[in-house]
């Protein structure tokens, strides 16, 4: 099973007619090595050896400006 928590925080300011949004996001939260690829093959050299974990914790800061 994967799971995987993320995380969003906005606020909006007004300036008049224009609007701002900034905004982060963090992805992965909680940092988990969730494999997602693994060799599944006992006969083979390289049996359950992991080929493939999700991302790790990103973080992204951004912004919405509406006029």
């Amino acid at each position: 099973n994967m799971h995987s928590v993320d995380l969003r925080v906005d606020r909006s300011f007004r300036f008049g007619t224009v609007t701002i949004i900034p905004a982060l996001d963090v992805f992965n939260l909680s940092n988990t090595n969730t494999v997602i690829a693994q060799n599944r093959n006992q006969v083979a050299a390289n049996a359950n050896v992991i080929s493939g974990i999700i991302a790790p914790r990103v973080a992204r800061l951004g912004a919405t400006v509406r006029w």
